[in-house]
């Protein structure tokens, strides 16, 4: 069964919120806030999440959704997460992710990836709030990303562990594969 298939049949099974196959394209080619040459493709959501017990309350809106994008900032490499909490009270209740926390990235074929978590920001956004995390990829990381499919993005919150299924198996490969062409 190809992963295409295997998507269908999650979202079917799951009711999961994705978007079609990932379009490359550049959301940042400039500089940062420091000065430093700054690449960055464009964003596309990587998972939502809805504890089971709150799905009945909140009429087929999510709890929180994750968008996903790489990014090359000096001659680093980066995966950049943004967490959209639908309000302050989630995300006063999840908390922060502190810098240094590791994010597992877990492949369908069992192997991980723990990205260190080198900044995190809160923002207000549109609708609740928005976590954004910075994650530095090693040499190593990178090949693992490039050679396998992400099953499971694993967060380590103030108030815990969260490990979220990934139906877009291959939108962080896509990504990186995309911003390697701009860089």
């Amino acid at each position: 069964m190809t992963y295409q298939w295997l998507i269908l049949l999650a979202v079917l099974l799951n009711g999961a919120n994705i978007e079609g196959p990932y379009t490359c394209g550049l959301a940042v080619n400039g500089t940062d806030n420091e000065g430093f040459k700054k690449v960055q493709v464009r964003e596309s959501l990587l998972f939502t999440h809805t504890a089971e017990a709150l799905k009945e309350y909140l009429n087929d809106r999510e709890l929180l959704m994750c968008y996903s994008s790489t990014a090359r900032i000096k001659d680093q490499n980066y995966l950049v997460l943004r967490v959209n909490m639908m309000n302050h009270k989630i995300a006063d209740m999840y908390g922060m992710i502190e810098l240094g926390s590791p994010v597992r990235v877990e492949l369908l074929n069992g192997d991980r990836a723990f990205l260190e978590t080198v900044n995190t920001e809160v923002r207000s956004a549109d609708v609740g709030i928005d976590h954004i995390i910075l994650c530095k990829i090693g040499k190593d990381d990178e090949r693992t990303l490039l050679e396998g499919n992400v099953d499971k993005i694993g967060l380590l919150w103030n108030s815990g562990f969260e490990d979220y299924p990934i139906y877009n198996v291959d939108l962080i490969k896509d990504q990186y594969e995309c911003l390697t062409k701009h860089i």
